[in-house]
């Protein structure tokens, strides 16, 4: 098996370019649902069916897109010698017959001729592009894990060292409350083996309940450490 480090698109421009344009490195910008396995591939399929994708432009401030068939799908306008982010929408159809759309973000810069054209296909199998590497490593600090509304949230590595320290607190707290539990347990023997003529029913359900918690802070251990070690095992 290989990595999947490159990014799925590549932009170039055409060697005939008279103007100073240029564009960036495309990247999908359609959500996907990562649990929804159909449309994930019906995605995939769209994006190689409608590569490549040529950008032309018809003025120094005007474009319009086309598709793999040489049909028109779009047109915008820019403001040269500034960045102007694209996202351009590239139709198809699903397996149902149902029109839908993709969509690539991009960013036009320079100055753009007439005539100018810029292409975006699929990445080359020999390329030795690392985008989709470094979008995976910028997970590690971007604020992705709780993020609401109202809230930002944090960084894979500020919450995997934040759900260390609380499981590593609570493993040591169930380990103390197992210690003092059986020391409880303990004492309570040793009080009945002291005293003669004890009810025998009433300290059978004594150790009964003694033992059941000491079973219990037992499990609370065992949990927290079953939870470290998948941690562990996941990095």
């Amino acid at each position: 098996k290989t990595l999947a480090t490159a990014a799925p698109l590549t932009s170039t421009k055409a060697s005939g370019n008279a103007g100073t344009g240029a564009v960036s490195q495309p990247s999908l910008t359609t959500s996907l649902d990562i649990y929804d396995p159909v449309q994930r591939l019906e995605v995939q399929a769209a994006v190689k069916t409608a590569m490549p994708v040529r950008m032309l432009m018809t003025s120094a401030t005007a474009y319009q897109v086309f598709d793999a068939k040489g049909n028109s799908i779009g047109t915008g306008n820019i403001v040269p010698g500034q960045n102007n982010d694209l996202n351009i929408a590239v139709p198809y159809t699903d397996a149902g017959g149902n029109a839908k759309t993709f969509n690539v973000g991009m960013t036009v810069s320079g100055s753009p001729a007439s005539g100018d054209s810029f292409n975006i296909a699929m990445t080359a199998a020999d390329s030795t592009d690392n985008r989709n590497a470094q979008a995976l490593l910028g997970l590690q600090t971007k604020a992705t894990v709780g993020a609401t509304a109202t809230s930002p949230g944090v960084s894979f590595t500020d919450a995997y060292g934040g759900l260390v320290s609380t499981v590593g607190s609570q493993a040591k707290q169930a380990q103390l409350d197992g210690t003092a539990t059986d020391t409880i347990l303990t004492g309570a023997r040793n009080a009945r083996d002291s005293v003669s003529g004890v009810d025998l029913d009433e300290e059978a359900g004594n150790l009964t309940k003694f033992q059941q918690y000491y079973t219990a802070s037992s499990q609370i251990i065992k949990t927290a450490q079953e939870i470290f070690s998948t941690l562990i095992n996941a990095l």
